[in-house]
């Protein structure tokens, strides 16, 4: 609904123009008065105005003075002048100046009401198009988050051409990183939280990124990424550094203990974390982090709330389990509920243990803490309660340690019954979710008709995408989001119209319809009669 101010000096004139406005079905909900300009500006200062009805010759301050300041001050809103026949050349100038539009005294009502009516569609499209322009800012900047994410896995992976390619794509996308540069490597590894209460791993990984920042920002440009096994890695490289050859990681060792220390004090969250050797260029990335992630897997038998370096293990003289840094991961797998993959996956990185021959002990424990992490991973995503951990049935003590198991055999036996036990839980909560989600938006969508119920809107209430709460709301209902909306506020809209109280206008307003001819145009394609008609046969 919109607000209307209506400015001049002739008190018979405005008390007219009200009380038209007043008895038609135009969308507006308050009409405010003022005999001068002076008291229109305080009126303006004091209320949110859409359109501004004004004379142009007033006393103390006239019309053109009064549009340039609306103008300056709410260009937002619409002045429509009213004006005698000798005043035809001023009126022009005033719309050259910014006014909506201009009518002539003594004006028809019909020329009123559609002057205002074209006035208020004017105010909605530029509504609609700044919030289509907000939306746009805020999926850019969404968007733009996950392409540097994927962008930096990729770099991770040396998956790029050349650095004069990954210098391009970084600038591109604001990466304040230059590829030729040496860059040390910051990782963390969420251990758990201090009082044992268990951990939501979106709120570890903020809470990391906030109390981190508070100490890298200042002696580093840095970026942040997550990768497949949950670790929170910064690349940095020192600000201001005169010399390129000079290595930040002794004093970054420092800095790590300060971070550590503020998130066991602040969040109680504890984190091992590594500083690796630096890269020289971009082109030493995936090695620097294909052994910064080794050394971080083995590092779990040695306990929680690690410093630690690339000097920690001489791990490479151990060899290596290729499928492991294979694409997708155990966990990516087993999170998109991928089961006969994940199975595929298994099987195979047993598969290539099998085939070598005197296999360091060091392998056996890489292999089975990548394949436990998807696992824990999984179950604190899930969290079973304790009647599901029953039906799990998951030795815990095979879980966590990798001498439970006597042979590979046994190991990957206990993994793939797991999995499946796993995998149906995961369907189910599934389910169950998506139910819950539904029942959300709809009770979302009948306490809030008079509200926005825009896809986007919904999605953002219930802490989804707008795409995947219209797959999963359709899926699940046989309807549209769009659909369930405007018959839910028809159905609404039909009670109140058999209130003889209620205008149509205000019916519309109750049910989130601004736009009356709009609001008529749906009534009718549902109901199949106007309102008007439906409220004369029920009122």
């Amino acid at each position: 609904m919109h607000r209307i101010l209506i400015v001049d000096d002739e008190p018979l004139l405005v008390n007219s123009l009200q009380r038209v406005i007043r008895m038609s079905d135009l969308a507006v909900s308050d009409i405010a008065v003022a005999l001068s300009g002076s008291e229109a500006l305080a009126k303006l200062q004091s209320h949110n105005v859409d359109i501004v009805l004004s004379d142009i010759r007033m006393p103390e301050m006239d019309g053109i003075e009064l549009i340039r300041q609306v103008h300056e001050r709410w260009p937002c809103c619409k002045v429509i002048f009213l004006t005698g026949f000798s005043q035809f050349d001023y009126a022009q100038k005033a719309v050259q100046y910014g006014a909506f539009d201009y009518l002539l005294k003594p004006v028809s009502d019909r020329e009123l009401l559609d002057c205002i009516d074209r006035a208020i569609r004017q105010r909605q499209r530029e509504t609609e198009q700044l919030l289509f322009q907000e939306t746009l800012k805020k999926q850019y900047e969404e968007g733009l988050a996950v392409i540097r994410q994927t962008f930096l896995r990729k770099l991770l992976a040396g998956d790029f051409a050349n650095i004069g390619q990954a210098k391009r794509k970084m600038e591109k996308m604001q990466i304040g990183l230059d590829p030729e540069e040496p860059t040390v490597f910051l990782f963390f590894r969420i251990d758990g939280i201090r009082d044992g209460t268990g951990f939501d791993e979106d709120l570890c990984v903020f809470a990391i990124r906030n109390i981190a920042e508070e100490f890298l920002n200042k002696p580093f440009h840095h970026c942040c990424l997550e990768d497949d096994n949950g670790y929170v890695i910064y690349p940095l490289q020192p600000v201001g550094r005169p010399d390129r050859e000079k290595e930040p990681a002794p004093s970054l060792e420092s800095i790590a203990e300060s971070i550590q220390e503020s998130l066991a004090f602040y969040s109680k969250i504890q984190v091992t974390m590594l500083v690796s050797d630096p890269a020289p260029s971009v082109r030493q990335w995936p090695e620097t982090y294909r052994t910064a992630v080794s050394i971080l897997r083995h590092s779990l038998f040695l306990g929680t709330s690690l410093i630690l370096d690339f000097q920690s293990f001489d791990f490479r003289k151990e060899g290596h389990v290729s499928s492991l840094s294979r694409l997708p991961s155990l966990h990516t797998l087993m999170e998109s509920g991928r089961e006969r993959e994940f199975r595929e996956r298994l099987r195979e990185l047993f598969g290539e243990i099998r085939t070598m021959q005197d296999v360091p002990f060091g392998l056996y424990i890489e292999l089975f803490q990548h394949v436990s992490a998807a696992f824990i991973r999984l179950i604190n995503k899930l969290k079973p309660n304790r009647e599901q951990m029953q039906e799990l049935d998951l030795d815990l003590d095979k879980l966590t340690s990798v001498r439970a198991f006597a042979t590979l055999d046994h190991m990957e036996h206990y993994f793939l019954g797991a999995a499946e036990r796993l995998f149906s839980l995961m369907n189910q909560s599934a389910k169950d979710h998506v139910g819950a989600l539904v029942a959300k938006v709809k009770l979302h969508v009948e306490n809030r008709l008079s509200d926005e119920l825009s896809l986007t809107a919904l999605a953002d209430h219930v802490h989804v995408s707008a795409p995947y709460l219209s797959k999963l709301f359709k899926q699940h209902t046989g309807e549209g989001i769009n659909e369930y909306v405007t018959h839910a506020r028809i159905m609404r809209a039909k009670e109140l119209l058999r209130d003889p109280q209620l205008k149509v206008y205000e019916v519309a307003a109750k049910v989130g319809y601004d736009n009356i001819p709009y609001f008529t145009k749906v009534f009718k394609k549902v109901v199949g009669v106007t309102p008007q008609e439906f409220k004369s046969a029920n009122s």
